[in-house]
C-alpha cells in the first residue's frame, strides 16, 4: 500500500537528517515481534481474499549464529500458487536480519508504539529463487487489529548481482499496494505486532536510511518502491 509508505516519507526525512548532523534518536534501541495474517488485496488483475500468514522479528543485537541481527521473517501468501510457474503458495523464509531501523515512536515507557523496519535475505520456493526483503510491520495498539504489516521482496535489477548487494533493485512481490495491511484485514482478529521496550540485552543502534544494510528499501525508490520484475 503505497499510500502508506508515502506517508511515512517525512518522518524517515526527518530521522535521516537528524542523524547525519550528529543527532540519533532519543529511543534506544529495542525490539519488535509480531505474527498472524493479512488478507491481501491487490490491484487487478491480481485476485483479493488469500491470506498472507507471517512471522516476524526484528532487534539491533546480534544475533550469534552467524546469521547478522537478532530476528526472523517467516511469510507464506496463499492465494499466489495459481499465478505463479510453480503452482506453489510463495514463502518466504529468512536467511539474514540485516538491519532495523526506527520509522517512528509514540507514547510513554512502559508501553510505546510504532513502525520499524527489518531488512534482510530470504529464500523463496519460487523460480526467482533468494531475494533481499523489508517490512514495514507498526504497533498501533490493543488488541492488535489495527496493527500494520507490508513485505516487499526484490532482487538485482541486472544480472551478474547477487542478494545482499548495494544495487538497484527490482520487486518480485510486494503487499505494499494493496488496500488494506491491517492484520485480519480490519476484521475481528488477525494477530499482533508488539514493541517491546528496550532491555540491557538488546544493546545497538537503529539502522538509518543509506547505511548500505537495506538493499529493498534504499536500492528500491524507498517508500516509493521500485519497478517490477517481467512477468
Amino acid at each position: 500500500m503505497r499510500a502508506i509508505w508515502t506517508r511515512l516519507a517525512p518522518g524517515i526525512a526527518t530521522l535521516a537528517l537528524a542523524l547525519a548532523s550528529g543527532s540519533a534518536s532519543a529511543w534506544e534501541c529495542d525490539f519488535l515481534t509480531g505474527g498472524g495474517f493479512i488478507i491481501r488485496t491487490p490491484p487487478p488483475p491480481e485476485a483479493s481474499g488469500a491470506h498472507g500468514n507471517f512471522g516476524v522479528g526484528g532487534a539491533c543485537k546480534d544475533g550469534g549464529d552467524q546469521h547478522g541481527l537478532w530476528g526472523h521473517l517467516e511469510y507464506i501468501d496463499h492465494g499466489t500458487g495459481t499465478s505463479t510457474s510453480t503452482q506453489l503458495p510463495l514463502n518466504a523464509h529468512w536467511i539474514t536480519i540485516t538491519d532495523y531501523r526506527e520509522v517512528f515512536t509514540s507514547g510513554t515507557p512502559p508501553k510505546t508504539l510504532g513502525a520499524r523496519y527489518i531488512c534482510g535475505t530470504a529464500r523463496t520456493n519460487q523460480t526467482y529463487g533468494d531475494v533481499n526483503f523489508v517490512v514495514y510491520a507498526e504497533d498501533k495498539g490493543e488488541p492488535g487489529v489495527d496493527d500494520i504489516f507490508m513485505i516487499r521482496l526484490t532482487q538485482p535489477a541486472a544480472v551478474g548481482h547477487t542478494v545482499g548487494e548495494n544495487v538497484p533493485q527490482k520487486t518480485v512481490y510486494t503487499t505494499e499496494h494493496d488496500s488494506n495491511v491491517t492484520l485480519g484485514g480490519g476484521g475481528s482478529g488477525g494477530g499482533n505486532i508488539q514493541l517491546h521496550k528496550p532491555n540491557n540485552s538488546f544493546t545497538g543502534t537503529f539502522g538509518v536510511p543509506g547505511d548500505g544494510k537495506c538493499p529493498a528499501f534504499d536500492f528500491c525508490g524507498g517508500t516509493a518502491g521500485c519497478s517490477s520484475a517481467p512477468a
